[in-house]
């Protein structure tokens, strides 16, 4: 059950190279990731922002949904906290939770989460497709938000994952499925 919990929690913490309220229109008109109408700080910080996810973000996001993302947190942060944050860094611990909830909120409305998570417990684990979908319909609603946020704010205490967990993977998962994870 250990790979499964790391399995589960790597997929929702591996989305944490990413991160920014811009005051002026600039971060607003590279919501849909058209990054030539940013200059200044705006820029420097999106590019930060990509920067991050292009080398520590998710397998599987397009280059079209980091840049959507990047753009949204800008727009939301704003270029100075984003800079100061420093999104380009694999470690961004230490946001305050309406920040941290502001740059999940970026990231979910550019990418699919729940597709993304089931890829990442997939890739390579022995899960078949249809199990981590079961899986991940079984977690707690607010299961990867809650991570996530968590991550963003340093408040990850690592350790077992909630009891519907473990109840979603006993469910899902095939007996084949589990020895291969060693459980």
């Amino acid at each position: 059950m250990k790979k499964l919990t790391a399995l589960a929690f790597a997929a929702a913490l591996m989305l944490a190279g990413c991160g920014g309220d811009s005051k002026t229109d600039t971060a607003s008109g590279a919501a849909s990731g058209d990054a030539t109408k940013l200059s200044g700080d705006d820029k420097k910080a999106y590019d930060a922002v990509l920067v991050g996810l292009q080398k520590d973000g998710p397998e599987g996001i397009t280059e079209a949904q980091m840049g959507c993302t990047a753009a949204k947190v800008v727009k939301s942060l704003g270029a100075k906290r984003v800079l100061e944050v420093d999104f380009s860094k694999e470690d961004i611990a230490n946001l305050t939770e309406p920040e941290a909830v502001k740059v999940y909120d970026s990231l979910s409305g550019c990418v699919d989460l729940g597709k993304l998570f089931v890829a990442a417990i997939t890739d390579g684990s022995g899960i078949s497709e249809k199990s981590a979908e079961c899986v991940a319909k079984g977690l707690p609603k607010d299961f990867l938000k809650k991570s996530l946020v968590d991550e963003f704010t340093g408040k990850s205490a690592g350790g077992d994952p909630p009891a519907e967990v473990f109840a979603a993977v006993a469910k899902c998962l095939t007996a084949d499925e589990l020895k291969k994870l060693g459980t």
